[in-house]
């Protein structure tokens, strides 16, 4: 089943929207898989890209993060993008999230990196998140850089294959 996939801003507006197919959709995790070539349109931005690689989402329905992995065409693990955002809303063929700023990158060597910090802060110095939120939003993205050291599911840097595997065997 395909899919519509959309990244909203902190306060609601379109942020990002591209289509994948359902992978599996049993709660609380809901994993969608985009081919390489997939468009995406950044509305923030005003642009359009195409992905470089296959990337299957990891979305929960319960957790503050999602997770975007990348694979080459051999189904070998390339990199995560992880998201600081709100748990996953469904409804009927879309999937929707509100993305909160702070982003964790964890390449294939399983090096870490806390991105996107600078439009964070630029987002609390204008009042976008209260001063709950913003301690919040940061111990979600500290415990995210945490637990991706693990590589254990849902932050695997396995290939596509075991991926699947973790998800089918628990």
């Amino acid at each position: 089943m395909n899919l519509e996939l959309r990244a909203l801003t902190h306060d609601g507006r379109p942020h990002l929207t591209w289509t994948a197919r359902a992978v599996s959709t049993g709660l609380p995790w809901t994993v969608v898989r985009a081919d390489k070539g997939t468009i995406v349109t950044h509305h923030t931005r005003k642009i359009e890209f195409a992905l470089r690689h296959v990337t299957v989402g990891l979305f929960s329905t319960t957790d503050s993060f999602n997770i975007l992995n990348d694979y080459d065409i051999d189904g070998n693990f390339v990199k995560s993008y992880i998201n600081v955002a709100s748990p996953l809303r469904c409804r009927r063929d879309i999937l929707e999230w509100n993305d909160y700023h702070l982003d964790v990158l964890v390449d294939s060597n399983g090096g870490i990196t806390l991105t996107d910090v600078d439009e964070f802060d630029a987002a609390v110095t204008s009042g976008a998140y209260s001063a709950s939120e913003e301690v919040r939003l940061r111990a979600v993205a500290e415990d995210i850089r945490v637990e991706a050291t693990t590589g254990r599911f849902p932050f695997v840097r396995g290939t596509y294959d075991e991926l699947l595997a973790l998800m089918r065997d628990g």
